[in-house]
């Protein structure tokens, strides 16, 4: 018989939905969009396709005191293809977390038999990886375009003073128009209402090119896009002369209130050898969220054909943190097939900026519609 007070671990299913959105609600009391139904039911009962989402409860009696939350998702080479789960929540109550739960949710995840997922971790998440005997690869890259100085600093929780302090008002004001200006690539791109057939083409067309990557279909762009309770994002398209895509890149803008506004180039889809066609979306994206009036522009990339082409001093290559790298577990068969292909790697490929957390409520003042 299960002692009460004992830590168990579940499976989710619909019915926990209220007591999982009220643990949330506890947790992250300034992430509404984090506790809402809405966007649980979205991100933790749907997805595009093939494995359902996995949410592991830990439970103790039928109190919800942690979960570990994974986004099914697939993983494409040129010849085959691997369906996969994303780790994209761990968290377990603050009085629980001197207990085992964390332990007993990673352990029931690598239990599942599916392979797994994660980019990035916390100080708090890093020690579980190496006991369940995850790999980790550096293989992503971030990279940041700062607009506004003064916002993107104190985003990243830094202090100007001095003449940095005294200068950065006037950064503020000048940098956005000289970053514009230069501008080199004035190609024509255009906005695409919602993803369909020629996606999936592109995708198609794309595949064997692209090394390991993830699908980017229009079932799998709807869901992750149009589908999600709250938000604001454009998807941009470069086409070929008799009107083919080129490639595509989708924007997101993001916020945190007092702080700092920007935007998310989330996902690419582009022919590596296609130069020309990368700048001009990144650059198509960079004066898209110029106009949304945001304070940086950021982007994660994998393939060395993308990154050596993100050329300060417009583009900064972040230092390297666990948050920029990779973790797998998966059998060894998986992981010695993914470790000969190149990864093309997006933020999109993760949940990272889909947890309810700096959502864009409204366009800044006096900004274009979005």
């Amino acid at each position: 018989m299960t002692r009460p007070d004992r830590i168990r671990i579940a499976p989710m299913d619909e019915g926990w939905l209220p007591q999982v959105a009220a643990f949330r609600a506890r947790v992250f009391p300034d992430n509404r969009w984090g506790a809402s139904e809405a966007h649980l039911r979205w991100r933790f009962l749907r997805g595009p396709g093939g494995e359902p989402p996995m949410v592991l409860l830990a439970l103790r009696g039928d109190e919800v005191v942690g979960h570990w939350a994974g986004m099914s998702d697939r993983l494409l080479g040129a010849r085959a293809a691997w369906p996969v789960t994303w780790m994209v929540d761990l968290v377990v109550a603050p009085e629980h977390r001197d207990t085992m739960a964390a332990a007993a949710l990673f352990r029931a995840a690598a239990a599942s038999g599916r392979n797994l997922l994660a980019i990035g971790a916390t100080d708090a998440v890093l020690p579980f990886y190496p006991v369940f005997r995850w790999q980790r690869r550096a293989i992503a890259d971030t990279f940041y375009r700062v607009l506004r100085p003064g916002p993107a600093a104190a985003l990243a929780g830094q202090h100007l003073d001095g003449a940095p302090a005294r200068l950065a008002p006037l950064a503020d004001r000048l940098l956005p128009l000289a970053q514009e200006l230069a501008s080199r690539h004035r190609v024509e791109v255009e906005p695409l209402p919602s993803p369909g057939p020629e996606v999936d083409a592109l995708c198609e067309e794309l595949r064997p090119r692209l090394g390991l990557h993830f699908d980017r279909g229009a079932r799998w762009q709807r869901w992750k896009l149009d589908q999600r309770p709250c938000g604001r994002h454009r998807v941009l398209v470069l086409r070929h002369r008799g009107g083919r895509l080129r490639g595509l890149v989708v924007v997101k803008l993001r916020a945190r209130p007092g702080v700092a506004r920007w935007a998310e180039l989330s996902d690419l889809l582009v022919d590596p050898a296609d130069g020309e066609a990368f700048d001009a979306l990144i650059d198509a994206g960079t004066r898209a969220a110029i106009a949304a009036e945001v304070d940086l522009v950021r982007l994660r990339c994998s393939l060395p054909a993308h990154t050596t082409r993100l050329r300060p001093p417009w583009w900064l290559r972040r230092t390297r943190t666990p948050v920029d790298d990779l973790f797998l577990s998966a059998p060894p068969e998986v992981l010695a097939a993914w470790a000969r292909a190149p990864w093309h790697l997006t933020a999109a490929a993760s949940d990272t900026v889909d947890t309810g957390l700096d959502e864009w409520e409204g366009a800044a003042p006096g900004a274009p519609p979005w």
